[in-house]
């Protein structure tokens, strides 16, 4: 298994597995329970990034940790801005993720309090993710990333946090009263979200959806995004 680092401070604990891109799998107030949703039977899952290959299919390219993790942006430039692999640059299928990224080995010293994760050069992004992640005194987690261009040509990237929470669990974001809520990217196995607008916060309401197909999908977990 695993090393899991723990961080806390002012009530809240917070887990970080450095071995697999620096994914935040556990946080939690005053010993509650872990607020994220993860499947830690996969966690001794490893792939090893220098050793991806187009060839591998959607099942051994990406393993379903959990968490919450970085990703890089915009999704429809994934896999084209690398000549590593060419049959990947004019295809369709835009996955998975680098894997140099989110199962990439980080190094990572650390207080009680804080840890800095220095992840690995990735060979397809043209990237290296840093992260540093502290809780101060009130209990406040702080997350700061930085991406640095490590290839020899002009990259262009933006920082995508994905945030994995049980599917039925109620989470709330900041936003005014213009809310436009897209079509769900596989309206065959999950129709449309229910959601709703109150006191300016956004919040899906899973007690209004009565479709098995998204009872079934939500009952895993819901990405914040």
């Amino acid at each position: 298994m695993p090393n899991i680092i723990r961080i806390q401070n002012g009530g809240t604990e917070v887990g970080i597995l450095p071995e697999r891109g620096g994914r935040v799998v556990h946080l939690s107030r005053n010993g509650g329970e872990n607020i994220l949703w993860g499947n830690p039977n996969l966690y001794d899952a490893k792939i090893e990034p220098q050793l991806w290959s187009p060839e591998w299919t959607d099942k051994d390219s990406f393993i379903p940790l959990g968490g919450a993790e970085v990703w890089l942006s915009p999704q429809k430039m994934w896999w084209k801005q690398q000549n590593r692999f060419s049959e990947k640059v004019d295809c369709p299928m835009l996955w998975p993720p680098d894997p140099y990224i989110i199962y990439g080995e980080c190094k990572y010293p650390h207080t009680k309090k804080a840890i800095t994760l220095t992840g690995e050069k990735s060979k397809i992004s043209g990237v290296q993710i840093v992260q540093g992640i502290r809780v101060d005194k009130r209990g406040i987690v702080h997350h700061k990333v930085t991406a640095t261009n490590i290839s020899n040509k002009p990259v262009e990237w933006g920082l995508w946090f994905i945030t994995r929470v049980p599917g039925f669990s109620k989470s709330f974001v900041p936003t005014d009263d213009e809310v436009v809520v897209t079509d769900p990217f596989h309206p065959e196995r999950q129709g449309r979200a229910e959601f709703e607008v109150k006191d300016g916060f956004f919040s899906f309401a899973p007690e209004k959806i009565d479709t098995e197909k998204w009872k079934e999908s939500m009952g895993k977990a819901i990405s914040l995004q």
